[in-house]
């Protein structure tokens, strides 16, 4: 029988890539009647010895490694499984670079490392990224590519909401400066100044070296709240029950597309996020999404306000999400993968 290796970092903790690649991994081992899974968290210290072991036991087979990784991983492993995997009866190698900034990262190393990457990458079976940016900027390279956008579990039949006297926004995300979260608190303040009743309710790891500066800021925004982690398997469940909005107004770098927009767009929760990559492939402004603009929390303050009042808009674009879900499928991410 076949046999698939997925290979990366699987949640917990609860990042982007962590949570995608669990996603994956759990989608994997409900059609696993169909080859012999084998599992490698990059998270554990010793999931190298223990792939090289495995590949020993079972050099003369038919394998799919799936290779889901973050930059240092794609560069360190991507020839280490290329080379590992050489003797296999046949094999099928998919590389899955999170973020959308990987073509960046090949230009920026010197020209003889970057010509043997572009070898080694060009090796692999397939390329899946999420973003048509990455895409065209891995194609100037000479590299060919899948798009695919950032897929999650449909199971949810959602609710219909009104929005009530309090209005709930989240914030789910690593909390890091780059992320927008002080921006998010200072939009809330704003709108509670001139009368609104908002609360800012806020989800994710805190990222080392900025603890003091977000505690510092909730002690001084009395309508916002932290509520630490949240397991990736209630976060759908989570936004449809309780939020009336989504609030992501990242100039984080490295994004690609973040899947708690994926996320809210299941859960038909409106949401607001600034012009990032690869927003535009799978999202419509004032259709399925509202863009704000990167660190001024007075336009975000405005574009809440007005979806706030603006019930027609806030159900269209609801509508809309109900609509366009079906995309982010894991169910049908998987059968292109594979």
């Amino acid at each position: 029988m076949k046999i698939v290796e997925f290979i990366g970092p699987i949640s917990p903790p609860f990042n982007g890539p962590g949570v995608k690649n669990k996603i994956i991994r759990d989608e994997l081992e409900n059609k696993s009647v169909l080859y012999e899974l084998y599992s490698f968290n990059t998270l554990k210290k010793n999931f190298l010895f223990q792939y090289f072991f495995h590949v020993f036991k079972n050099i003369s087979v038919e394998r799919t490694v799936i290779l889901s990784v973050s930059k240092k991983g794609r560069f360190i492993l991507s020839p280490i499984i290329l080379f590992l995997t050489y003797f296999s009866l046949k094999r099928c190698l998919i590389l899955i670079p999170a973020g959308g900034q990987f073509h960046v990262e090949l230009r920026q190393i010197p020209n003889f490392l970057r010509h043997f990457y572009i070898k080694i990458i060009k090796s692999y079976t397939k390329i899946i990224v999420e973003t048509n940016s990455l895409k065209i900027g891995l194609q100037n390279l000479g590299v060919f590519s899948i798009q695919i956008p950032n897929p999650r579990k449909i199971n949810i039949n959602c609710s219909k909401k009104k929005i009530i006297d309090e209005i709930k926004v989240y914030f789910i995300s690593s909390i890091k400066k780059e992320k927008g979260i002080l921006d998010a608190i200072d939009a809330v303040e704003i709108l509670n100044a001139k009368g609104l009743n908002v609360k800012l309710v806020i989800h994710g790891r805190i990222m080392n070296g900025f603890e003091s500066e977000f505690s510092n800021k909730l002690n001084k925004s009395p309508n916002s709240i932290f509520k630490g982690g949240l397991s990736n398997e209630v976060v759908i469940s989570t936004l449809n029950k309780k939020a009336d909005f989504l609030l992501l107004p990242t100039y984080y770098p490295g994004e690609g597309l973040p899947g708690v927009l994926v996320e809210s767009t299941i859960a038909e929760v409106p949401f607001l996020v600034t012009r990032i990559h690869g927003i535009e492939d799978y999202f419509t402004e004032d259709q399925s999404m509202t863009l704000i603009n990167k660190q001024d929390p007075g336009n975000i303050a405005e574009k809440l306000q007005e979806l706030i009042f603006n019930t027609e808009k806030y159900n269209k674009i609801t509508s809309n999400q109900k609509l366009i879900k079906q995309q982010f499928s894991v169910s049908n991410y998987v059968n292109k993968i594979l």
